[in-house]
């Protein structure tokens, strides 16, 4: 929890590279949960740092996971 919150703090003060670390750190800890966090890798590559092949990556490993529709219309948007 303590790497979401930390992630949302830099996100909001435009700090995108320390807020992915906290993103990735989470989602390696509790993968099944990535998806569903505001704060997901795919989101932080896709709108941060525009890295859309990444966010790509990391929405297929979420979607093998836990397919879920927010993670299919959020593959959606980032196409």
């Amino acid at each position: 929890m303590l790497h979401h919150l930390l992630a949302a703090v830099l996100f909001s003060k435009n700090e995108i590279q320390p807020a992915r670390t906290h993103v990735e750190t989470e989602s390696g800890q509790r993968p099944a949960d990535a998806a569903r966090t505001p704060f997901s890798p795919a989101r932080a590559s896709a709108r941060a740092a525009r890295d859309f092949d990444g966010a790509l990556s990391h929405l297929d490993q979420a979607i093998a996971i836990t397919p879920q529709r927010e993670v299919f219309l959020e593959k959606a948007r980032t196409r």
